[in-house]
């Protein structure tokens, strides 16, 4: 039919993306004619002109929200005897319920409005249906049932009760109308247009879905300027389309990008058009106006903003991840963010290195100063307060009570210095939305406790579309549906590959198969998909003269084929040509002339540092020594910079606690038992696993508070180390009589002036009064590392200048690797320790009394090095050094220097 001419005939779009662009064209001829002000024409999509229809009305029904549509098929299904019957086990019900539900309460409704626009009858007493169908049929009456009973109307039904209100002259009847963008007029809006015919009402369709009823794909092309293009992957296809604009854009000229499959190649466009069509863009102190918009948007639970007020709202009761917590403290759109910076920064240095991976937060108060962090301190005692809630209320309490509280802590406070930006405010205003559907739900879920309700409103966000609203911008990057009605100068297809045009058919579960065939139903079946396919191209084809195809040749693993819809006789694919690329990141180039920069290899110690080095003493202790040995410049990162290396600890309880927690009950017990003929009473007595036992308990009590909050798990650990050290003492007891004279025990020693403060773990005598040095070791463990130039684990050699022992030892204490790793005197009364460690012939050390001297000798050395100040980049072994070293960031060593395991230990 031909298009309306008059300018009071309302336009009914198909999409409130065509409505919008109708309305910016018509802005743009005014101002060409050199209006500067005008009437805004009635241009409206379809849904929101009959919404406004009806609530002009003064109807007697309100309009079901989708949310509490949505909510009555789930109490729906959730009651449903018969659907709880299917599956008897119980867990697995729970389980149903739980993931389901609500995919299934979606499919449901989605039925029902099918059930609507196409016309269609279920008789619940046919047997020829499957029982999903007839399950839905009753889902559906009573469905019914409950709208009727809120005095509510569903979505699907507006056309129809609109309808009747224009039969029962409570709504006007306009005397013209037109729609536009529409491929397909369902039965129940056809019904609607035939009402209107009868009342003498024009009805205009452009364009007419009856008007072109057959056609030829490859005819349309003629006469265009078609291109197609495979390239690697959507990545690939995403970097040469954002080329492609970049070349061909020009003032005034429209580019359309459409992309059927748009949530999957969302992220890289976004990337990519940003760095080549406004490459300042990546900075994040330009506030640059990007030239494009995507349609459709993202769920708004993916903004930041949404997701720091979830994580406040959602605050477990018991423990909270340290990741979230810092995630909240630290969120520049929360006040204590903003104005506590430097304490937020201070708590997570103190919480990291408690390595504390569960924040209780009644247990924080030891860990900051509150009246230097007042924002802090309210938002961690909110949180105490919300978190201590019980209580169920109505989802329109919980509303007003999550509003108050965001503001209380300063989530996007209005009184806050920082100005937001309009995309920020703009989410906020969608935020409050999400609070009102909640808030609606009153009447449909009753009182609820705060996790039911946070879960409500994490769906509510999770399925809220947000879309950034801006002026019109030159290109437009579109789904198939936005695109309808939408002409362009230029326009690129992606994705256009046979998996996804035609797409797979996707039937709704809840209808029978052969009953959507019959009706024509969207997605159910190929042959229908085909035909959306075909009409959706001919459209693109009748959109533009000028239209570049392309489909990525892999998705993962698979290997895509252009879609057989692009077979044009008189068109092949051409390699794509334009490379210019406009990223930052590759212009950048070399510069011609590299500045020559020699670091120092050494700077000497200032005076104060003498005064410690020399005098007080380094309570690093052996770690000076060791650092030093692997890498001069470790040591003087790590003890003259005292730069300290920022772990986070993965887990609760880690190797280096479980280490801890042995090294302390094994003090604890040698100091109640002393010497090898208690051991072997209580041994023979069968005390001894309930006298470890206690001593681990006390050991957990000193050493690991959070533990102990988590019952099972140190149930859990304390039977994995008493298991360890069973098996640990019968390796103790193999040795002849022997007392333990020290645990733990500190001294200092002086090596080339370094004075160094050392703790050992323990300290045995033997009968003949021979002294032997322990050392526990819970992870690897190497004797080699003794007898390099540069000794590499001196802790035991280093004691051993001092106390001139006849033995050391390593106690390997690790789950299958128990027993001794030892050297000792041969001509002392020690005969046998464990496995005796090799002494390499090159060092030439052939008694106990050069092998001292050896020690004594290389660590003076080492001493004297960090004494002088030597701090050149050398580590010993740059494969294992520098990937166990934190300092990577200050010496970049890892950017220039290969892999290189030269000077590996060999046992």
């Amino acid at each position: 039919m031909a298009e309306s001419t008059s300018r009071d005939t309302p336009i009914l779009t198909v999409s409130s993306r065509l409505a919008r662009h109708l309305l910016f064209k018509n802005s743009e001829e005014q101002r060409k004619i050199g209006k500067q002000v005008w009437e805004t024409p009635p241009i409206q999509d379809l849904d929101s002109w009959f919404r406004d229809k009806w609530k002009g009305s003064w109807p007697d029904r309100y309009i079901l929200s989708h949310t509490q549509s949505i909510k009555i098929w789930e109490s729906i299904i959730e009651n449903d005897p018969e659907c709880k019957h299917t599956i008897r086990n119980e867990s697995i019900q729970k389980e149903w319920n739980l993931l389901n539900r609500r995919s299934s309460a979606q499919k449901a409704a989605e039925a029902y409005r099918f059930i609507k626009e196409y016309r269609l009858s279920i008789n619940t007493n046919q047997t020829q249906y499957v029982k999903e169908t007839n399950l839905f049929a009753k889902w559906a009456k009573k469905y019914k049932r409950a709208i009727d009973d809120k005095k509510a109307i569903d979505i699907a039904d507006l056309i129809d009760v609109v309808r009747q209100g224009m039969k029962d002259h409570h709504i006007p009847i306009p005397k013209q109308i037109e729609l536009k963008g529409f491929e397909e007029i369902t039965p129940q809006l056809e019904t609607w247009l035939d009402f209107l015919r009868k009342q003498s009402t024009q009805v205009f369709l452009n364009p007419d879905p009856k008007s072109e009823t057959t056609f030829i794909l490859s005819n349309i092309a003629l006469g265009k300027n078609i291109q197609i293009h495979s390239l690697a992957d959507r990545k690939e296809e995403s970097l040469y389309c954002a080329r492609w604009i970049r070349s061909t854009y020009k003032k005034g000229v429209n580019i359309g990008i459409i992309v059927p499959e748009l949530d999957q190649y969302r992220q890289c466009l976004h990337k990519d058009l940003s760095s080549n069509l406004t490459p300042s863009s990546i900075y994040p102190w330009e506030d640059t106006e990007l030239p494009f918009d995507i349609s459709l948007g993202t769920p708004l639970a993916e903004e930041p903003m949404i997701q720091v007020a979830l994580n406040i709202l959602s605050i477990p009761k018991h423990g909270i991840s340290l990741e979230r917590f810092l995630h909240v403290i630290k969120s520049s759109y929360l006040s204590c963010g903003r104005n506590n910076e430097k304490a937020g920064n201070e708590l997570e240095i103190k919480l990291h290195k408690e390595q504390l991976t569960t924040i209780f937060l009644d247990k924080l108060d030891a860990h900051y100063t509150a009246s230097s962090s007042p924002d802090l301190a309210k938002l961690i005692s909110n949180l105490i307060l919300l978190s201590g809630s019980k209580e169920s209320q109505f989802p329109s309490t919980w509303a007003k009570q999550f509003a108050v509280i965001l503001d209380k802590i300063g989530w996007m406070s209005k009184y806050s210095d920082q100005k937001f930006s309009s995309k920020e405010m703009q989410c906020l205003r969608t935020w409050n939305e999400c609070l009102d559907d909640l808030a609606s739900l009153d009447s449909f879920i009753g009182k609820v406790d705060r996790q039911e309700v946070i879960l409500e409103l994490k769906q509510i966000t999770s399925e809220k579309p947000f879309q950034v609203k801006t002026k019109e911008q030159p290109i437009q990057i579109l789904d198939l549906k936005e695109s309808a009605g939408i002409t362009f100068d230029h326009l690129w297809v992606m994705g256009c590959h046979s998996d996804c045009l035609p797409a797979q058919p996707s039937p709704n579960p809840f209808l029978s198969l052969g009953l959507q065939k019959r009706k024509g139903l969207p997605h159910c079946d190929p042959k229908r998909e085909l035909q959306f396919a075909e009409q959706t191209l001919h459209r693109l084809l009748s959109s533009s003269d000028n239209i570049v195809f392309s489909y990525p040749l892999w998705e993962k693993e698979n290997k895509l084929q252009v879609s057989p819809l692009l077979s044009f006789p008189a068109i092949k694919e051409t390699q794509f040509t334009i490379n210019e690329t406009h990223r930052v990141k590759d212009l950048m180039q070399a510069p011609e002339q590299y500045e020559i920069w020699q670091d120092a290899h050494n700077i000497p110690p200032h005076q104060h540092e003498i005064e410690v080095f020399s005098i007080k003493g380094m309570s690093a202790g052996y770690r000076v020594i060791k650092n030093q040995a692997d890498c001069p410049f470790q040591a003087f990162a790590a003890h003259r910079l005292r730069a300290e290396p920022f772990e986070i600890s993965a887990i609760d309880f880690d190797s280096r606690e479980r280490g801890i927690l042995i090294h302390k009950a094994l003090e604890l017990f040698w100091k109640k038992h002393k010497t090898r003929e208690n051991l072997n009473s209580l041994k023979l007595n069968n005390a001894l696993k309930t006298e470890l036992a206690i001593c681990i308990q006390e050991a957990m009590q000193v050493n690991s508070d959070r533990l102990l909050k988590q019952t099972r798990f140190a149930e859990m650990e304390e039977e994995r180390t008493v298991k360890i050290l069973l098996e640990w003492m019968d390796e103790e007891l193999l040795r002849s009589d022997f007392t333990v004279t020290h645990e733990e025990k500190g001294s200092t020693i002086t090596i080339d002036k370094l004075k160094l403060r050392l703790r050992i773990d323990r300290i045995d005598t033997t009968s003949a009064k021979d002294i032997i040095l322990i050392d526990y070791k819970t992870g690897a463990v190497k004797t080699s590392a003794w007898f390099t130039e540069r000794i590499q684990d001196p802790q035991l050699p280093l004691y051993a200048c001092k106390l001139a022992p006849r033995a050391i030892a390593f106690a390997s204490i690790a789950k299958g690797k128990i027993t001794w790793h030892s050297v000792f005197d041969d001509s002392s009364s020690i005969k046998s320790l464990g496995i005796k460690a090799r002494i390499p012939k090159d060092i030439q050390c052939t008694d106990w009394t050069m092998l001292l001297d050896y020690w004594q000798r290389n660590l003076s050395k080492i001493g004297k090095e960090f004494m002088d100040g030597v701090l050149i980049i050398n580590p010993l072994k740059p494969g294992e050094t520098c990937r166990n070293c934190g300092y990577q960031t200050l010496c970049r060593v890892g950017d220039t220097e290969p892999d290189d395991d030269h000077g590996e230990l060999v046992e």
